[in-house]
């Protein structure tokens, strides 16, 4: 990359995030069926947001253009390799170095995403750069974010006996009148763990393992604000979930099928993929603009689809990107005309419609690409080094 992106990254990583904590110290329990008590163990009640208070240099002026529309700079790759073909828009990083990005969402005005571990972090960013916040710290091993009106959800790994939290809510930045936003609390108790979580239907949906005894069982879940969480048995094992208002849909962890479910009944229909569904670990689903139509990934890069309303279908092949195991497809966005989706070392769009081209590499080289999402006139995904890139869209 040029050198005005090397300073990025140094002033970045010099940079500090701040945050401030109420005075006063959240009592350590067990994380009942409360939901308030699982909040207050798993995160911080309320949190007052700062802005950023590193180096004034380090903040990237919200009001100034983003250098979307460059030529790739090819100075440090081998020209027969660059990391971005030659005349396509250069990525600009607009944060950095927050720890390796697992899920990643946006609204109207930010990038939120979660980072890996057992004491990982949600935070969020301005979509050009600048007005890094702390959400929540301390999560246990989140992976999906969600992103509904003026509330943050994501995905926590709490396991164990009895009930323990299946996935939080805080309020957006400046969500909140007065500016004092709603910090984490727990928004769904279960006895169950969460695999991956959606948005669809009226509240969250969820796939889950069971524990203990249940341990060999998987299941999906609805939870709608204000309502206990329910679930029922998968048909087989699982790997990945997606929703809609009225529909959730499961694909199988050996890519066999995707099923589908009726909201906020649980009650199983017709298969929406019966053969031809890839036949490797569906990883990640969406559905396209209109949900008529689920598309998948699966883990070597087979990117699916097949229609909702036909029931028992076969799928239908978009491309194949041909990933080897080492680096295997992560995550799925769509828009209208493109499904992008990251794997390993490269953020890849792929075109939609019946007279679609060949998928386009937006990155080559990149360091473990994982959480992705797009809006009209960009595409925002992270990696292993906790950068958050953009570009704009093809």
């Amino acid at each position: 990359m040029g050198s005005a992106q090397g300073k990025t990254r140094a002033y970045m990583r010099s940079a500090r995030l701040r945050f401030r904590l109420p005075l006063r110290v959240v009592a350590l329990g067990a994380c009942g069926a409360q939901a308030v008590a699982c909040g207050q163990l798993l995160g911080f009640d309320r949190i007052e947001y700062e802005p950023w208070d590193g180096d004034a240099s380090a903040q990237r002026d919200a009001a100034a253009p983003v250098n979307d529309g460059a030529t790739a700079d090819t100075s440090n790759s081998d020209a027969s390799s660059p990391r971005y073909d030659a005349g396509t828009p250069v990525p600009v990083t607009i944060a950095f170095g927050s720890g390796a990005v697992r899920g990643l969402a946006l609204d109207d005005t930010r990038v939120y995403w979660v980072t890996a571990g057992a004491d990982a972090s949600v935070l969020s960013v301005l979509k050009d750069g600048g007005g890094m916040t702390v959400i929540a710290s301390g999560q246990p091993s989140p992976l999906d974010i969600a992103v509904q009106g003026t509330s943050v959800y994501w995905s926590v790994g709490s396991t164990g006996a009895g009930e323990h939290c299946l996935a939080m809510v805080a309020s957006t930045p400046g969500s909140a009148l007065g500016g004092a936003d709603a910090g984490p609390s727990c928004s769904v108790t279960s006895p169950q763990s969460t695999l991956r979580m959606t948005l669809g239907g009226r509240g969250l949906v969820l796939l889950t393992q069971g524990n203990g005894r249940e341990a060999n069982k998987q299941y999906v879940g609805v939870a709608p604000p204000g309502v206990p969480f329910t679930s029922t048995q998968t048909q087989e094992p699982s790997s990945a979930v997606t929703a809609t208002a009225q529909r959730a849909f499961l694909g199988s962890a050996n890519g066999s099928v995707v099923d589908e479910l009726a909201l906020p009944g649980l009650t199983y229909g017709s298969a929406v993929c019966a053969t031809n569904c890839g036949n490797q670990t569906i990883v990640d689903m969406t559905t396209d603009v209109a949900a008529a139509n689920v598309l998948w990934i699966t883990s070597g890069g087979s990117v699916r689809t097949a229609p909702i309303t036909v029931g028992d279908a076969a799928g239908r092949s978009i491309a194949d990107l041909g990933l080897a195991p080492a680096t295997p497809a992560q995550r799925i966005a769509r828009s209208a005309t493109f499904l992008y989706a990251t794997a390993g070392q490269s953020v890849i769009a792929v075109p939609l419609g019946p007279d679609a081209g060949a998928s386009v590499a937006l990155s080559k080289d990149e360091n473990g690409a994982f959480g992705i999402a797009v809006d009209d006139a960009a595409v925002y995904w992270g990696d292993a080094a906790g950068t958050i890139w953009r570009r704009s869209v093809p």
